[in-house]
């Protein structure tokens, strides 16, 4: 897990205590492969703070390049 992925797990798990389990499970999941996504292009985020417009708008070209629906994104 990278460095921005746990950070990400922290802030799931540590900011929303009120969701289920599985809800913060899955929430953790989906951050973890967008950090990884990013790291994969060169993005060497550390923390969720750095996250900018461009990232953003890399991952959601990135999952309309591979198919995924509007609703899916």
């Amino acid at each position: 897990m990278s460095q921005l992925g746990y950070r990400l797990h922290q802030m799931v798990n540590d900011t929303h205590r009120e969701s289920s389990f599985s809800t913060r499970a899955t929430r953790s999941k989906v951050l973890n492969l967008a950090a990884k996504q990013l790291l994969k292009n060169g993005y060497r985020l550390r923390d969720p703070s750095g996250l900018k417009t461009k990232h953003v708008n890399y991952l959601v070209h990135r999952w309309q390049d591979e198919g995924l629906a509007a609703k899916t994104i």
